[in-house]
C-alpha cells in the first residue's frame, strides 16, 4: 500500500508529464544540477508556444506572456514548489521520479559533499548519543525515516543554523512533560505555547509548518507511533502526538459529547462537575482540558457497556429514551478527545459502536475496532438492515474506492451490499431498530 508521500509524488509527476514544456525545463535544470552539484542558477526557455506559456503560468503563478524568452531561476523553482500542493516534496526527488533515474553530478563534487555531510552528522551523533533525541536523530538519518528529508534540506540550505536548531530540539525533547513525571508517575501537561516559551524563549517556536514543529513531530511520530492510530486528519494526529508527550496544543476546542459517565480526578476525588451532569441526566461536552485532569472514567452499567454513536441526533434520541444508559458521540470522524475519553474508561468497559452504512462510516468503524480490539463490538452491521433502509444517495466512484480498505470480517456483508447497490444507508433511518435492540 502506498503511503501519502508516494501518492503525492505520483500525482506531482503526472501533473508535469501532462504538460510537455516541463520536459524541456527539467532537462535544462538537470544539466545545471549536474554541473553545480545542487539546484541553483537559472535556465532559459526559447521558442515557447502560447500553450507552453499557459502551462508555466499555472504552476509558477506568474505572467509569462510578454517576454520572448523565459528565464527561470532555482529560487523561482523553490518558491513555486513551496506554494503548491506538492510542497512536502523536494525538487531532487521530483526530478529523479520524473526521469526515472538518479540525478548525477560531477563525481568529485558529489564525493566531497557526501564526506562533509557524513562528518557533520557523525559529529552530531557523538554529541547527543546519550540522549533520547540523539538516538532518534541517528536512527532517522541512518534509516532515512520521517524527518530525514527535512534534515537534509535544512543542511543544504544552512548547516550552521541546522546545528543550532538540532541543539534546541534535543533540549526540548529532554524537557517534554512525559519525561518529567512526578513522584506519583503522573504527567503534568502543559500548553504548547507555554512549553515553547519556557524551553526556547519563543512561544511560536512550534507553530505549524516551522522547522521546530516539523522536526519535533518527526520525533514524536517515532516515539509515540501508536498514539495516532485511528485518527485520519493530520491536525488530529499531531494533537494526539503532542498529547502523548504531555503537551496540550488545543485543550478547549477539542472536545467530545458524552452521557451517563462518572469520573475520578488524579487526586482520587470524584469530579463533581461531571457527577452533576450524571445526576441531572444531561449530556455534556468534555474538553481535553478536563480530560487531561482525570485518572479514570466508568459507566454505571454493571456490564460496563457504553454505546459509541457516530451521529449526534441518534445519540440524543438514545439517551433521551434510555436515561440509564451510557454513551459517547464521535460526531463523525473521532477527534483526539474521543479517544482520550475512551482510553480513560475502565478496562472492563465494552464499547458498542454504531455508524452510517457508507464508505466513510465503515472506515471509522474499522479504525475503532483496530484500536480497541475485543473491547469494541461493531453493533448491528447487518446486510438486511442495509437492504431495508438503503437511501437514494448515490455514492461516487471516488468514495466507493474507499471500500477497498475495509477488511474487518464484521463489516464485510455491509461492504458487499454497498458495493452492489452503490448507495448509502444512514443511522437516523435505523433509529427504531437500535432502540428495540437496547430494549431487548
Amino acid at each position: 500500500m502506498m503511503g501519502e508521500k508516494e501518492i503525492l509524488m505520483k500525482e506531482c509527476v503526472a501533473y508535469f508529464r501532462a504538460r510537455p514544456v516541463y520536459r524541456r525545463l527539467f532537462r535544462l535544470i538537470r544539466e545545471k544540477y549536474s554541473g553545480l552539484g545542487h539546484l541553483g542558477g537559472r535556465v532559459t526557455l526559447t521558442g515557447l508556444t502560447p500553450e507552453d506559456r499557459k502551462d508555466l503560468e499555472g504552476f509558477f503563478q506568474k505572467d509569462f506572456s510578454a517576454p520572448k524568452n523565459i528565464s527561470i531561476s532555482a529560487t523561482m523553482m523553490e518558491h513555486a514548489l513551496s506554494k503548491s500542493k506538492f510542497a512536502d516534496l523536494s525538487w531532487e526527488d521530483i526530478l529523479e521520479e520524473y526521469f526515472e533515474k538518479p540525478l548525477t553530478v560531477k563525481r568529485e563534487i558529489e564525493q566531497q559533499r557526501r564526506d562533509d555531510r557524513e562528518a557533520y552528522f557523525q559529529n552530531l551523533f557523538r554529541k547527543y548519543e546519550q540522549s533520547k533525541g540523539g538516538r532518534w536523530l541517528k536512527y532517522t538519518v541512518l534509516n532515512r525515516k520521517e524527518g530525514f528529508q527535512i534534515l537534509m534540506q535544512q543542511y543544504k540550505e544552512n548547516s550552521e543554523q541546522l546545528m543550532q536548531v538540532i541543539a534546541q530540539i534535543m533540549a526540548c525533547i529532554n524537557q517534554l512533560p512525559v519525561y518529567r513525571t512526578g513522584a506519583d508517575g503522573r504527567i503534568k501537561r502543559e500548553m504548547l505555547a507555554v512549553f515553547a516559551a519556557q524551553t526556547t524563549g519563543n512561544p511560536h517556536y512550534f507553530d505549524e509548518g516551522r522547522i521546530g514543529e516539523r522536526l519535533m513531530i518527526a520525533y514524536l511520530s517515532e516515539a509515540f507511533a501508536a498514539e495516532a492510530q485511528g485518527l485520519t486528519q493530520k491536525t488530529e494526529q499531531k494533537n494526539s502526538l503532542w498529547y502523548a508527550a504531555g503537551i496540550l496544543k488545543d485543550d478547549l476546542s477539542n472536545d467530545v459529547l458524552c452521557y451517563g459517565l462518572h469520573a475520578k480526578m488524579r487526586s482520587g476525588a470524584q469530579h463533581q462537575g461531571i457527577e452533576g451532569f450524571f445526576k441531572q441526566q444531561e449530556p455534556m461536552r468534555l474538553t481535553l482540558y478536563t480530560l487531561g485532569n482525570l485518572q479514570e472514567m466508568r459507566s454505571e452499567a454493571d456490564d460496563g457497556k457504553v454505546y459509541v454513536i457516530e451521529n449526534p441526533a441518534v445519540f440524543s434520541e438514545i439517551v433521551r429514551r434510555h436515561p440509564k444508559t451510557a454513551a459517547v458521540c464521535t460526531d463523525g470522524q473521532p477527534r483526539l478527545a474521543a479517544f482520550v475519553l475512551m482510553d480513560l474508561l475502565k478496562a472492563h468497559t465494552v464499547f458498542y459502536y454504531m455508524g452510517d452504512y457508507d464508505p466513510e462510516g465503515l472506515l471509522i468503524a474499522q479504525r475503532l475496532k483496530e484500536r480497541y480490539g475485543d473491547r469494541l463490538v461493531l453493533w448491528n452491521y447487518r446486510a438486511q438492515w442495509y437492504d431495508r433502509y438503503v437511501s437514494d444517495v448515490v455514492i461516487t466512484d471516488a468514495r466507493m474506492r474507499k471500500l477497498h480498505k475495509i477488511h474487518v470480517p464484521e463489516l464485510m456483508t455491509v461492504k458487499e451490499a454497498i458495493e452492489r447497490e452503490r448507495r448509502a444507508a444512514y443511522q437516523e433511518t435505523m433509529l427504531e431498530e437500535f432502540i428495540d435492540e437496547i430494549d431487548g
